[in-house]
């Protein structure tokens, strides 16, 4: 009895242990076209876990029959039930969490019944992952219903998040967040300490629009405290708001946005749920344009044109003399298109044109586009101008998604028979990215149809994959969509990476790898400090390393940035459009897309080259479905001022 006993220690201390990588052969298995695995009894601890996390970026049904298997096993129920709870939180991470990421249905009811055994109030959260019936959903709501610890429902609400995330939305979700709304109300006015936690914003703000009860939350939030959200309203709070057709809400998210003492990211979110619906107030727009914040300048200005009429607001502006073009081009650019719209200054475009050619950066002339249809002949010379040698990668891209734009807008365009051939015919592959995807949406003569169809097979051709995987899919589901009948003639492309493991790189994996990356910000140098979590993505670390090692990252551009979101870059080409000619696995994790995170950009699982993205906000919605590979240690401030042109002067690894 006492060596069972010793030796129920000794195999306990192996499962507590850290957990190593397997070996570089076993991870060559999986990744190169033996998945799932016949047998799994035979894996040890390191092979079994890393089979789990390789599961959750590569979804199979009968690899989940298997991890449930795996999870079952008396010593790793007896390791996982056994622990304390923080031990436990840990270990439910690395061993249960990649069942969230699967649509078998039977993993709901298996994680409940977990749940119930242990009495383990943080499987409410991976169960709300699992749901995939609308069964499910309700049953997930009926057990909201039943909660009353606050630490029960914050674990509820994160679920939550994740099932309508996923497109589990069911009507009784919506009441019994209603439910909880008044549960939580009447704590909150009994406790002037206690607030409404940020994960119930969060699962609010995901109801699908077209199911969300304005009416009855308009109701719930009239008598809504302005104490009861915290000091600071958060990102999550505002977009509920937002879908408040209530003027008061409106004045409040006025008031916020012009708060100097908020945080950048609360002001910007406000302006954004402002944009979007029919509330304006030009005196406190006016005042956001004065401060000369480039970005935040720039967003109150468009607000202004879209839904203020010449004269009543005026903004004194010279933009053929302004001082401030490199220093705020994005304020810039808006400035000028606001003049060109409610002034007859410059009739014949002459000045624009030039000013538009003469601009070297060619991401402040993709700032400029949106000016360019206010005058004629300048929408002209565009389109002569994207089919000349002088076009950019990024002209091509930016140019022509403003032509496809103003198609949409022009009934009576000829874009989609003569210009937008003109443009395809450049062979750029973004551009005809674009294009595909444009052509879908319109209504075509049965001549031009065929035509289009040439043109689409032909370049389908051509492509390189996996390099040019994403205009490659476009244009295949321009085809399915052009000619129905023949879809099965245009499957897509889904990359199968080939792994080979260097095995001194492999044994060089350490827990954490830290870079730094010095970027150019309108002319000034910034160093931002980040590490890479390597075990938890040892296919995406060595990659990355090689890439940085090789000063791939030198001299690269932000190419794509969306503000209370992301900033990207590392494409070759400059438009978002670039890749390798090799594509590394998925390597999804539990870990959360908060602001600071660093991603890997793809075309869908499994297609992730060289773009990496730094979320400047939480974005929770990318959980699970993006690879998650490090964190900014240090230089955070200057992740949001990131915008698109921002130079990566060089990423080299901190030795």
């Amino acid at each position: 009895m006492k060596r069972i006993f010793l030796a129920l220690l000794i195999i306990l201390s192996l499962f507590c242990a850290d957990a190593q990588l397997p070996s570089p052969s076993f991870v060559e298995l999986l990744h190169n076209d033996h998945y799932p695995l016949q047998q799994v009894d035979s894996l040890n601890l390191d092979e079994r876990l890393y089979y789990l996390q390789f599961f959750a970026s590569h979804p199979n049904d009968s690899a989940s029959e298997q991890a449930r298997k795996i999870i079952k096993e008396q010593s790793i129920m007896l390791l996982l039930s056994s622990q304390t709870m923080n031990q436990r939180l840990q270990l439910e991470d690395l061993w249960i969490w990649p069942l969230t990421q699967q649509a078998d249905t039977l993993n709901y009811a298996f994680i409940d019944e977990l749940r119930q055994n242990w009495r383990d109030p943080y499987l409410i959260d991976f169960m709300g992952r699992c749901v995939r019936t609308p069964h499910q959903a309700k049953q997930y709501a009926q057990l909201g219903l039943s909660l009353t610890h606050p630490f029960q429902l914050d674990q509820w609400n994160t679920g939550c998040f994740y099932l309508l995330r996923n497109g589990q939305f069911q009507e009784e979700i919506q009441q019994t967040l209603i439910h909880q709304f008044l549960q939580i109300w009447s704590s909150t006015n009994q406790d002037e300490n206690l607030v409404i936690p940020h994960s119930y914003w969060q699962a609010i703000s995901r109801i699908p629009k077209s199911k969300f009860n304005a009416a009855r939350w308009k109701i719930l939030f009239n008598d809504l405290n302005k104490n009861k959200y915290g000091k600071t309203p958060g990102k999550f709070f505002i977009q509920v708001l937002g879908r408040l057709n209530e003027v008061s809400f409106h004045q409040q998210m006025m008031q916020w946005a012009t708060d100097r003492e908020l945080p950048e990211e609360i002001r910007l979110e406000c302006l954004l749920q402002l944009q979007r619906n029919h509330y304006v107030d030009s005196e406190s727009l006016m005042k956001i344009v004065s401060e000369k914040h480039d970005y935040l300048s720039a967003l109150a200005i468009k607000i202004l044109m879209e839904k203020v009429d010449y004269p009543s607001v005026t903004i004194p502006f010279d933009w053929q003399k302004s001082d401030f073009r490199l220093s705020h081009p994005e304020m810039f650019w808006s400035l000028v298109t606001w003049q060109l719209k409610t002034t007859d200054e410059d009739p014949k475009g002459k000045e624009l044109w030039r000013t538009f050619i003469d601009t070297a950066n060619p991401y402040d002339r993709m700032r400029a586009l949106p000016a360019l249809p206010y005058r004629k002949a300048c929408l002209q010379n565009l389109q002569s101008y994207l089919t000349s040698p002088k076009a950019t990668y990024t002209d091509l891209y930016y140019g022509t998604e403003l032509l496809i734009a103003r198609a949409v807008v022009d009934s009576n365009s000829t874009f989609w028979k003569e210009e937008a051939i003109q443009i395809w015919e450049t062979n750029d592959m973004g551009a005809q990215a674009l294009l595909a995807a444009g052509v879908k949406e319109v209504k075509l003569t049965q001549d031009l149809k065929i035509k289009w169809r040439i043109l689409l097979e032909k370049r389908l051709k051509t492509l390189q994959l996996p390099a040019e995987v994403e205009t490659y899919n476009e244009i295949a589901r321009a085809l399915c969509s052009l000619f129905p009948e023949q879809k099965s003639s245009y499957p897509d492309h889904q990359p199968k990476p080939r792994i080979s493991i260097d095995q001194h790189q492999w044994e060089s994996l350490q827990f954490h790898r830290e870079y730094e990356m010095e970027v150019d910000i309108h002319g000034e140098k910034h160093n931002i400090h980040f590490f890479v979590q390597e075990l938890d993505h040892p296919i995406t670390a060595m990659h990355f390393q090689k890439l940085v090692n090789n000063g791939f990252y030198d001299n690269k551009h932000i190419h794509r940035y969306v503000p209370n979101f992301v900033s990207q870059g590392g494409c070759p080409r400059g438009d978002g459009m670039g890749g390798l000619d090799e594509v590394i696995p998925s390597e999804f994790t539990l870990d959360s897309f908060d602001a600071g995170c660093i991603g890997w950009a793809s075309a869908g699982p499994h297609t992730e080259s060289c773009q990496i993205f730094f979320m400047t906000s939480d974005a929770p919605h990318l959980d699970g479905r993006y690879t998650n590979m490090g964190q900014v240690i240090e230089g955070m401030e200057f992740i949001p001022e990131m915008t698109i042109g921002t130079t990566i002067k060089s990423i080299k690894e901190v030795k």
